[in-house]
């Protein structure tokens, strides 16, 4: 599903008013793929424990809004 399939359900089908995804440091490619899609960095929180990986890292929270995702949609 492409990123505004994804959006067209959480915002239309599910009548979500913001949707948030996030990603450990150093992930660049990642990052750059929220921003490509419209997220805007919102927090980081640190010491966040990555159990899969056993082990603890810094992570960067963002968020796309309903209005957001409808303004990119023009």
């Amino acid at each position: 599903m492409s990123p505004s399939q994804d959006g067209r359900h959480g915002f239309e089908d599910l009548g979500l008013s913001a949707v948030w995804c996030g990603h450990y440091e150093g992930n660049d490619r990642s990052q750059h793929c929220m921003e490509k899609c419209g997220f805007v960095y919102h927090h980081t929180a640190r010491d966040v424990p990555c159990r899969l990986m056993g082990d603890v890292r810094t992570e960067r929270a963002s968020l796309l809004t309903r209005e957001r995702w409808l303004a990119g949609r023009r």
